[in-house]
């Protein structure tokens, strides 16, 4: 699951007059992320305590980011386990 599954976003790219430049403006036309939230409270929490991810946690989707990497990270921890675990039998 991502990010945009729980977010909407519209976005333009506005000219600016009198330059070949344009302006991204976003709005969100739906918030779902505490559905995001409530799946995974123990990735909230820890994220939330945790010093590594502090300047993540002040907007909605910086939070809902480091929850991502957070559980990227477990993912990978447990797949290295996995690996670890079952090598030698894959040889056979």
């Amino acid at each position: 699951m991502e990010y945009t599954d729980y977010v909407n976003l519209e976005f333009d790219l506005i000219p600016i007059s009198n330059t070949d430049k344009f302006e991204y403006k976003s709005t969100v036309t739906e918030n779902n992320i505490d559905k995001y939230y409530a799946l995974y409270p123990k990735t909230k929490k820890k994220v939330l305590s945790s010093d590594k991810y502090k300047t993540y946690v002040h907007t909605d989707t910086g939070l809902a980011l480091a929850m991502g990497m957070e559980r990227h990270l477990k993912a990978r921890k447990l797949l290295f386990k996995i690996m670890e675990k079952r090598i030698e039998a894959w040889w056979d």
